[in-house]
């Protein structure tokens, strides 16, 4: 164990270290409500690059490593994790003296390798939202009563559970009528947002 812990803050180990902490700290903090799913989301038209539709060949990359269709920070979670466990191991295995030469040599096989298992391991997980942001986006839910999961305010973004169907599905919400909704409490589905992307609510 302290042999782990001492490589994993050695040079050549320390940022994926740093990364993955950082990482972390982001779930630690979503526990306690203070960030949502979508923190670091980012808008990008990657419908049509997913079907072979689209041109620009940065939204196809993205695509294929299924950016755009997962929370992005499910995505760096993953990707984090075998950054670091690549760059352990092949430290260990072949740049015992810390040459900054060598690290770089097992760097480029240990990104292509952690794109590639982080695409294996999240590909399961595009169906899953996929159909979650279906169900809700199928079935009108204005006026349905949601249970609040992350505080929201008409300013920061909140999350909240509803049944839709048999399914529960997760959504995104804003209070609408000036007042904090605080997590465990009972809101009311006012309207979606014109952009579609939150539900505006009240709590009950």
């Amino acid at each position: 164990m302290l042999e782990l812990f001492a490589l994993s803050f050695s040079s050549m180990n320390l940022p994926f270290t740093l990364l993955l902490g950082i990482c972390f700290l982001y779930w630690g903090l979503m526990l306690l409500g203070v960030v949502d799913l979508d923190f670091l989301d980012f808008d990008l038209e990657l419908d049509g690059a997913a079907d072979g539709l689209s041109g620009g060949g940065f939204l196809e990359t993205f695509a294929f490593f299924n950016i755009g269709q997962i929370p992005f920070m499910i995505f760096l979670s993953f990707f984090s994790f075998f950054l670091w466990c690549g760059s352990i191991i092949g430290n260990s295995w072949f740049n015992g003296g810390g040459s900054w030469g060598i690290g770089l040599l097992v760097l480029l096989p240990n990104l292509v390798m952690g794109l590639l298992l982080t695409k294996l391991i999240t590909t399961p997980l595009k169906a899953v939202f996929h159909d979650l942001n279906g169900q809700s986006k199928s079935k009108p839910i204005n006026g349905k009563v949601c249970k609040i999961i992350s505080p929201t305010d008409p300013i920061r973004m909140g999350q909240a559970e509803i049944i839709v169907g048999d399914a529960v599905v997760l959504i995104h919400v804003k209070s609408c009528n000036g007042l904090p909704i605080e997590k465990g409490k009972e809101a009311l589905i006012i309207d979606q947002s014109e952009d579609q992307k939150f539900y505006l609510v009240q709590e009950v």
